[in-house]
């Protein structure tokens, strides 16, 4: 438990503010940022909306759906895709999202697949393998 907990602090702390500062830093119009840019405050104030709105009902869908935590790398992906993407469809019931023609707003989809990638396979291996691996070990031992 304490590693999950770890693990998901430094994933919500590191890779959030970074996502989004690759995404300002980087443009299509060749413009670069400054690498300062990832001590915003916001961004440390959205990685604490996502660990909380995202990453700890994806924690709790683990380990309440599956007892040995034996989900499919790729059902992982997708559980984790679908609480972003649920998200961003409720924010858009109270922000102006729906306002733009629907090729403009796929770019949220997109920017939220990397992150369910990384997210949900950084997880399987550093939480859940070793926990999965303990309990074999556990079982195997009875």
């Amino acid at each position: 438990m304490i590693r999950r907990i770890i693990v998901n602090l430094l994933l919500a702390y590191t890779l959030v503010p970074c996502s989004f500062v690759l995404n300002k830093w980087i443009r299509i119009d060749g413009e670069f940022g400054e690498i300062m840019d990832v001590f915003e405050p916001f961004y440390f104030q959205f990685a604490s909306f996502y660990l909380i709105l995202v990453l700890l009902p994806f924690n709790i869908v683990l380990k309440s759906k599956n007892k040995y935590l034996k989900f499919v790398i790729w059902k992982k992906i997708l559980i984790l895709f679908i609480l972003q993407l649920s998200i961003i469809c409720f924010t858009g019931l109270f922000s102006n999202i729906w306002a733009h023609p629907i090729w403009k707003n796929l770019w949220f989809i997109v920017f939220f697949i990397p992150p369910s990638i990384i997210f949900a396979i950084a997880i399987h291996f550093l939480v859940d393998l070793p926990e999965i691996r303990k309990l074999d070990n556990m079982v195997g031992k009875n």
